[in-house]
């Protein structure tokens, strides 16, 4: 499998790692989060799918880490997977990745990551989209704050009226 996965030719690399994401168990996970550093972008969503399988919640820091990535599709399906299992620390790092992402696709996908989360960091960030440049994300955003109004459980009665408010 490790000759496949560093072959010259690019299908048969794609075609390990699937096979490593299916097969992989807890002593891979050192051998996916190595294939995160691959060039090929598919590599890396592909070791992005093993790791999740393995580590579950406890991979939310190579998820963060993969954030920066420079491929516009490891980064969205970093954030679709957040949006599965958000957590406090995701909220707080998707808070800053919203702030320095230029994609405004790449933002809605981090919005349904903060609906998600449901809760009152997640509230205050999309807040702050509320006013983006984009009508998409100002949508999105609006749209996310009006579900955790209605089913956030740690906002305070402060915290709604400034919401709704900003809506």
């Amino acid at each position: 499998g490790l000759e496949r996965l560093a072959a010259l030719d690019v299908g048969t690399r794609h075609a390990a790692a699937d096979e490593l994401a299916v097969l992989c168990g807890a002593a891979d996970e050192p051998l996916l989060l190595e294939l995160f550093s691959d060039p090929d972008g598919l590599v890396r969503e592909i070791a992005l799918r093993g790791l999740h399988k393995v580590a579950g919640a406890q991979a939310s820091g190579a998820l963060v880490h993969l954030l920066n990535d420079p491929e516009p599709n490891v980064r969205a399906a970093v954030l679709k997977q957040m949006a599965e299992s958000p957590s406090a620390r995701i909220v707080t790092a998707v808070s800053e990745y919203v702030g320095r992402e230029p994609d405004a696709d790449l933002v809605v996908h981090a919005i349904r990551v903060l609906r998600s989360a449901r809760n009152k960091a997640a509230a205050e960030c999309l807040s702050g989209l509320l006013t983006h440049v984009n009508w998409q994300v100002r949508a999105e955003a609006a749209e996310a704050l009006g579900e955790i109004l209605v089913v956030g459980d740690d906002l305070t009665a402060k915290n709604r009226r400034d919401t709704y408010k900003s809506l």
